[in-house]
């Protein structure tokens, strides 16, 4: 294991280089590192600065002092042990817990979604500039071809796009410039001559129009040419306004949910496949549902995302507390705003008092309760990026006072820790495989959720896939600040968590577990003027 090294660059003369070029930089430069890489440029430097085989670093009578000698990591079972997780199942019927698979795209073509639509089309409705219908069309047409995946690494994921009728088990109902009801055209040269709030303005109210033909469609295409991506966004200190997230809100009130898709995703020279198993399944969880749930699954779990921001409103920055609340199979999923009156302030991020905390908790626990459980709700599992304060615990353990068991992890993305794979005491060509956990103390470990996987429905037997394929991936660093649950059931979780967001057709798995990244996407949305708080969102409206 070793911690990232820092990276400093400058320009020829000596100057500091803007912050996104400095970064893009960096990126590259990490991005291109690999197992054999890293550990050679690592034995460079352990030549340079040890001494008779040992690291020391000292300043004044402060000496500290490290072994150059490799450590192997291995161990299986508790939280003060390494160990090696599995991958987790999906099943895709109800009824028949054979319908299993490990790739869920796979799983998809094999049994179909859990939750079926068959004998029925999913209709869509699309508003685009009128110039840009046929564009429109015939991507969305792509939708019931097959495509084959171009690139090696994804192809060891992807398999075959065999059409939606085959994927989905039901049809796919696409309007075409002539559609009167499911088909808003507006003219692509006026939309230039304005602004981009002007712009958002008249978009809705094609939407407005739309929403009377509600009956007529299930989800709604919204094509956003590159002439117009100028309307994307317009941010300063006193206006946070976001195309996307906005017309996501606006739409959510309408109860219509929606599928933007950009010129970049039409014409593009990027692996077809790849973008169709992705439009794919979101258009159908968007409609219908689920696609799939976790074989191992604890009826008596709910799991909620918590996600801090600070958004631009009336000229003041106020604190907004962002959570989600949904069982172990993914039933019930609900995004939900709540404004923090009072908020802790520390180190410039908010954090909520006792009282805010037991509000949001009761909130969230009567959300559950009118949902129809059908099990006793006996455990409690809280994500969350920054760490837990005692006034935070205190209100949560108050709101949530009739639950045995509340887990309080914080997830920490963004890491120093990295490590490189062995094999047989030979530098492993590829990295370190997900799943894979380090304690750090008897509450805090590291969790990869993102290296190698090795399945039979992947790369093929004994065989190594690699999301995106590049660079040396980085573990979310985990804290327990409350609970009793076992390391191997909270890490199986929280690898679960990372399949469980059906917005993800083009790769195995996410990085954060689905708690964080739906918490973080509506925290985002919620810097927008028309967020509604103290409402149950519907995870699909955002997706």
């Amino acid at each position: 294991m070793n911690l990232l090294p820092t990276v400093h660059v400058l320009t020829s003369n000596g100057n500091e280089l803007d912050r996104f070029e400095y970064q893009n930089i960096v990126n590259s430069e990490m991005s291109t590192l690999y197992n054999k890489q890293m550990n050679e440029r690592i034995e460079r430097w352990i030549q340079k600065v040890s001494r008779n085989g040992k690291l020391l670093f000292e300043l004044g009578n402060a000496v500290l002092e490290f072994s150059t000698t490799r450590m192997r990591f291995t161990g299986t079972g508790s939280i003060d042990k390494c160990y090696q997780a599995k991958e987790p199942e999906l099943i895709f019927d109800y009824e028949n817990n054979s319908c299993v698979a490990v790739n869920q795209l796979k799983g998809l073509i094999n049994y179909g979604p859990i939750e079926a639509y068959a004998n029925r089309s999913i209709r869509l409705a699309v508003l685009s500039p009128r110039e840009c219908a046929e564009d429109i069309w015939n991507h969305l047409n792509k939708l019931n071809m097959y495509h084959v995946t171009k690139l090696k690494q994804d192809g060891a994921f992807l398999p075959e796009y065999i059409g939606f009728q085959n994927v989905f088990r039901c049809g796919l109902d696409i309007p075409n410039g002539n559609d009167a009801k499911r088909f808003m055209g507006y003219s692509l040269s006026k939309a230039l001559e304005v602004d981009a709030e002007r712009y958002f303005n008249v978009i809705c109210q094609y939407i407005d129009r739309l929403e009377r033909e509600r009956h007529q469609f299930d989800v709604l295409i919204i094509y956003i040419p590159k002439q117009l991506s100028k309307m994307r966004e317009l941010k300063n200190d006193k206006i946070y306004f976001d195309l996307h997230d906005s017309l996501k809100i606006y739409c959510a009130g309408k109860g219509i949910v929606t599928q933007i898709i950009e010129e970049r995703s039409v014409h593009t020279n990027s692996d077809m496949a790849k973008i169709i198993w992705g439009l794919s399944t979101a258009i159908y969880t968007k409609a219908i549902g689920k696609l799939w749930k976790p074989k191992t699954t604890r009826y008596d779990t709910a799991y909620i995302g918590l996600s801090y921001v600070q958004s631009v409103k009336n000229n003041e920055r106020i604190s907004i507390g962002c959570s989600q609340l949904f069982d172990s199979e993914g039933n019930g999923m609900k995004l939900y705003l709540r404004p923090l009156k009072n908020p802790q302030i520390i180190q410039k991020n908010p954090y909520m008092k006792s009282d805010d905390a037991c509000r949001l908790m009761n909130n969230l626990k009567k959300i559950y309760d009118e949902s129809i459980p059908l099990h006793k709700l006996n455990r409690i599992v809280i994500h969350k990026t920054t760490h837990f304060t005692k006034e935070e615990m205190e209100g949560i353990t108050k709101g949530f006072a009739s639950v045995d068991n509340i887990e309080l992890l914080q997830i920490q993305e963004f890491t120093a820790w990295r490590a490189i794979r062995f094999q047989n005491d030979n530098v492993a060509p590829f990295p370190i495989q997900r799943g894979t956990v380090i304690p750090l103390d008897k509450d805090t470990f590291l969790v990869w959720t993102h290296g190698s996987v090795q399945h039979e429905e992947l790369a093929g037997k004994n065989m190594n896939y690699y999301k995106g394929g590049r660079g040396i991936p980085a573990p979310l660093l985990v804290r327990r600040f409350m609970g009793k649950s076992s390391a191997e059931e909270l890490v199986d979780e929280i690898l679960m968590l990372t399949k469980m967001n059906w917005n993800s057709g083009d790769g195995l798995y996410k990085i954060l577990p689905v708690t964080l990244d739906f918490a973080k996407t509506l925290s985002r949305v919620a810097k927008q003027d028309l967020v509604v708080y103290d409402r149950p969102y519907d995870f699909r409206y955002f997706m």
